[in-house]
């Protein structure tokens, strides 16, 4: 089945701006019609799959294009492609060390959080502190007296 470059970004979920870059700097096939629209095929499918699964986990455009030459040269330089598959996993561990690293983090303040939130009870969750109900209270009565006294006097707060 053939794609227009419409359909192929729709059903690759990329937009149109990256098929043509990815063109432009060799990473992906080109295929004009007679009337040069770009045509894309189900052949295209499992290269832009792994070419987008590679970028999208940090590798460079310059080391695409050589995975790419090196994938036209064929089975005799699988061992070399492999390798840079197998870099690239390291990396992606790597990552996903790091990044557990800061969900450990995550969670360990969320417990906190709810550790704290669990020593309130429902009415004095969300009151205010003792001591500034005793300031606030503190406040009121030295305004009410002065009032009665027909004093106008500050009170500190």
């Amino acid at each position: 089945m053939t794609y227009t470059i419409t359909e192929f970004s729709q059903k690759m979920n990329l937009p149109p701006s990256t098929l043509r870059y990815y063109e432009k700097e060799g990473l992906l096939p080109s295929k004009r019609q007679n009337n040069s629209h770009r045509i894309y095929s189900d052949s295209d499918i499992p290269w832009l799959t792994i070419i987008s699964c590679l970028r999208s986990t940090g590798m460079s455009v310059k080391d695409l294009r050589h995975y790419v030459e090196l994938c036209e040269q064929g089975d005799k330089t699988v061992q070399e492609r492999k390798q840079i598959i197998l870099n690239q996993k390291q990396k992606i561990e790597e990552q996903l060390k790091e990044v557990k690293i800061h969900l450990d983090l995550i969670n360990m303040k969320l417990d906190r959080y709810d550790e704290i939130i669990s020593k309130q009870t429902p009415s004095t969750a969300s009151l205010p502190a003792p001591e500034k109900l005793l300031k606030a209270d503190e406040s009121e009565q030295q305004r009410t007296r002065a009032s009665r006294l027909g004093k106008n006097i500050r009170v500190k707060r």
